[in-house]
């Protein structure tokens, strides 16, 4: 029996209910926020919440604030608040949007090159005619003498300092354009070209340098992008390097990473037109193609893109594309001969809640968090990635949604699954405590424990948005995990000419993480590998975490290798104890083999348990050796007395 057989015998599928705790008064010290994005603003190695305030049931949020962690408020001891508002010098890290503007997205990530974070904002105009996006960076300020991170606002700054980006057309894609570890931006221009602008991380004061990306079309004018497009920085080709995913209304753009042949820049690969069902009749791109995400679906050891479909606005026929990135590689430039087949799932009486495709804050009805977007997470850590997706029941109406767990499942021996031997389902129990009109929902490890909690938001028609969140109970069993964290490899004990700091808060996108294990299979071990992507994706309230958890299920297995890739270079670790924490830095850039990585661990049940066990078989050890020892003195004594008292002929 091969890998297939033998993980159908070692994880059933489960039928998840009531599986989660709300613990939303632990976690928010105030609800109605928008999370805009995640990362370890002050460097605690505790992943903190960056998220939009002010926004209402008319108006868009108006300013973006950071939430710290506190590392002592969920062990149970503690009456502390999880998300506490950040301060620094006594003023909260908070930016406000100017008159006449309100705040579409902020991005974290390190635009100056001094190992901090710093956020990007995306601020859209009050006026509705005026569809032109701009970008503003507020810099980090980070003091590693006095631990002392604050935030240095756009309105703050002096005239040298100050990046101002306006005309953009499309929500920007942060990713490292040159592999110089720091953040560049992709997006649009009026023309529909694909714009880079590239930050030079030497001094704040240099100059954004603009430049153009070839064009998928030639001379002819490039495709225009979707409305809520899902551009990725990725590894596609399997070479260490992370090329361009772009999505358009005429299908999906693939520009290679030429990097590793001496070039600086991405040159187009091919391009693959949407199934003709979600173009056509009632549909529009907008209407019924979904986000499109990246995940190792079925323990492949390569990714796969997962992408939900409608044909027809009501979503009435709800549907999920899997596409094997190497088998997306290798099609001709146009993609002509490709064949979309959907993969099977079961979603009972459910059907996906239809994206917006003119979104606005202005409106509830058209929220821009209304997205045909899957959230990745392995709630029951098996090592296959479930998704998050909001759904409406058809029996009540598209007016009443609820975010739904779809479990990586694998399928009957008669279910009829095509093409895959695994499909995702739907568990409405799983859910059962969230708030209706849950419109969307990201996985987040709260616990530091390995295990996929949810934040979720609530949108109503009159108190607006509202942020709950849940702790996942589902493995009272103990499944073991590996978390991988893979920081800047900007600076390392010289960031800011400091010898002891560690770049912890910087997470830049695009690395992947691979790994090979062993499970116990009927007759032998069976080798698996699975590979992910860190924070591929930045726009539109991706919500991607600046961390990769892989789930090991119940094997206490050391695993094989951890291997890294970052800008074409690459360095693995052997034998990794599972439940483990690892912060990998990538220092110096071009010398892969004096890289580091930190392993935190975390003990498990199984390892208190051993531990206990432990512990009381030393106890009765040496209760026995007491009570043996006590035994032989009192025979000892018993036959000294029957010495002393014995009469001895020999005396007559």
């Amino acid at each position: 029996m091969g890998l297939k057989g033998a993980l159908n015998l070692f994880f059933l599928p489960l039928v998840m209910s009531n599986d989660l705790t709300d613990i939303t008064t632990k976690v928010f010290s105030v609800t109605n926020v928008i999370p805009s994005a995640f990362g370890d603003f002050n460097s605690d190695k505790l992943t903190d919440l960056i998220a939009l305030k002010g926004a209402d049931s008319s108006s868009g949020p108006t300013a973006v604030q950071v939430f710290l962690a506190s590392a002592e408020s969920l062990t149970g001891i503690s009456d502390k608040i999880y998300f506490k508002p950040g301060k620094s010098h006594d003023k909260l890290l908070e930016c406000r949007a100017g008159e006449g503007e309100y705040i579409r997205s902020v991005i974290p990530a390190d635009f100056d090159g001094d190992g901090g974070m710093d956020l990007l904002i995306v601020y859209e105009s009050d006026i509705e005619s005026d569809l032109t996006l701009t970008a503003r960076i507020a810099w980090g300020e980070h003091e590693m003498k006095t631990k002392d991170h604050g935030l240095l606002c756009p309105s703050k700054q002096k005239a040298a300092w100050h990046k101002e980006i306006t005309g953009l057309y499309s929500e920007p894609l942060v990713f490292d354009y040159d592999g110089d570890y720091t953040a560049d931006i992709l997006t649009t221009d009026a023309d529909d070209n694909r714009i880079v602008y590239k930050f030079n991380g030497a001094e704040r004061s240099n100059p954004v340098v603009n430049l153009t990306l070839p064009s998928a079309s030639g001379d002819e004018k490039p495709a225009k992008l979707k409305s809520q497009h899902s551009n990725a920085h990725i590894d596609l080709n399997n070479d260490g390097a992370a090329d361009l995913f772009v999505t358009t209304q005429d299908g999906m753009e693939l520009f290679e990473n030429t990097k590793s042949g001496g070039d600086d820049g991405y040159k187009f690969h091919s391009s693959i037109p949407w199934p003709k069902e979600a173009v056509s009749g009632e549909c529009t791109v907008d209407q019924c193609v979904g986000q499109a995400v990246f995940a190792d679906f079925d323990l492949s050891g390569t990714l796969d893109l997962i992408i939900p479909m409608c044909f027809d606005p009501k979503c009435s026929n709800s549907s999920i594309y899997l596409i094997n990135t190497t088998k997306l590689w290798d099609l001709p430039p146009t993609g002509s001969t490709w064949s979309w087949v959907p993969m099977s799932i079961d979603l009972g009486n459910f059907r996906f809640l239809p994206p917006v495709t003119k979104p606005s804050f202005k409106d509830p009805a058209v929220s821009p968090l209304q997205l045909l977007a899957p959230r990745v997470g392995d709630v029951d850590l098996d090592g296959f990635p479930d998704i998050m997706m909001t759904l409406y029941n058809i029996s009540e109406g598209i007016g009443f949604y609820r975010s739904h767990l779809l479990l990586n499942a694998p399928c009957g021996p008669l279910s009829g699954c095509s093409p895959f031997w695994r499909q995702f389902q739907v568990q409405p129990g799983y859910t059962q405590g969230m708030p209706n009109n849950t419109i969307l929902s990201t996985f987040f490890d709260l616990y530091e424990n390995g295990r996929q909690d949810l934040i979720g938001v609530e949108l109503t028609k009159n108190s607006g948005y509202k942020m709950s969140a849940f702790t996942n109970t589902t493995q009272d069993s103990d499944a073991y995990f590996i978390k991988v964290i893979v920081l800047t490899g900007v600076c390392y004990h010289n960031c800011r000419n400091d010898s002891v700091y560690v770049p912890y808060g910087t997470n830049s996108g695009g690395q992947s993480v691979r790994y090979q294990s062993q499970r116990p299979g009927p007759e032998t071990f069976d080798v698996f590998q699975s590979v992910a992507a860190q924070m591929a994706q930045t726009s539109h309230y991706s919500l991607q975490l600046p961390y990769t958890i892989f789930g090991l299920g119940m094997a206490p297995n050391f695993v094989d290798f951890l291997e890294v890739s970052v800008s074409n270079k690459t360095h693995s670790w052997p034998q990794i104890i599972p439940n483990s924490q690892l912060f990998v830095v990538p220092y110096p850039p071009s010398e892969p083999t004096k890289w580091e990585a930190k392993l935190f661990l975390y003990p498990g049940k199984s390892i208190i348990y051993t531990g206990l066990a432990l512990v009381g078989t030393c106890a009765f050890v040496v209760l026995l050796i007491l009570a043996l020892h006590i035994r032989e003195r009192r025979q000892d004594q018993q036959a000294k007395l029957q010495e002393a008292n014995r009469f001895h002929f020999d005396a007559m």
